[in-house]
């Protein structure tokens, strides 16, 4: 992986409960509909499950929410939040993945490489780059803005580590502790086992 570079691969909808009972069939298929809710550790920020983070207006991640990521993670470190947040911007999977992959001819991208090339974080631009069709209603979509947003700390804040994989186990562990908020995994989510973790987070020297 290319120092700059960082793959992450991650909320909000409100439903009457008579209404889904009357509308939407039997109870299983009702609570698979309920939006789930949970509070950034250590802030009053709440995440509700289903509602796009995405302020239509302006076409930016709420700051809000990005304010309550970064104090969160932030407090992990055990560092002072960056002074200014992270910026984020929208790009199609294809750039991202030339952008993370800058040696891959574009006539050799394909379908599986894009899918998962989910995020990208820039040491240089300091900015979190999400696909375009992110919208972050979902635990797992922002949990991809959680992993990216410890790179960024990770980089304003100057923290040193062997190699860029290494770097990594902070960002996943991180992302874990996001979904665990919803009853959520790695695992679960994006088929990451703790031996594909490894191999992700361990210097290739």
């Amino acid at each position: 992986m290319l120092r700059g570079q960082h793959l992450a691969t991650a909320v909000i909808m409100m439903f009457s409960a008579a209404g889904l009972a009357a509308d939407r069939g039997p109870p299983e298929a009702i609570a698979a509909l309920t939006p789930l809710r949970a509070t950034v550790p250590g802030t009053g920020f709440e995440v509700i499950t289903g509602i796009s983070n995405v302020d239509r207006a302006t076409g930016l991640v709420r700051p809000e929410l990005i304010r309550a990521i970064e104090n969160w993670l932030s407090s992990r470190l055990g560092i002072a939040p960056p002074a200014n947040p992270a910026l984020v911007a929208f790009v199609t999977s294809r750039q991202i993945f030339a952008m993370r992959h800058r040696d891959v001819p574009a006539d050799r991208m394909t379908s599986a490489g894009l899918a998962e090339t989910l995020a990208l974080y820039g040491d240089e631009e300091l900015t979190i780059y999400l696909p375009t069709e992110w919208t972050g209603n979902t635990p797992a979509e922002l949990s991809v803005l959680v992993h990216e947003m410890v790179h960024h700390i990770q980089n304003v804040a100057g923290l040193k580590y062997e190699c860029p994989e290494a770097r990594e186990k902070e960002a996943f562990a991180a992302q874990e502790e996001w979904l665990a908020l919803f009853g959520m995994d790695l695992q679960g989510e994006f088929d990451i086992d703790p031996f594909t973790m490894l191999v992700q987070t361990t210097c290739k020297y």
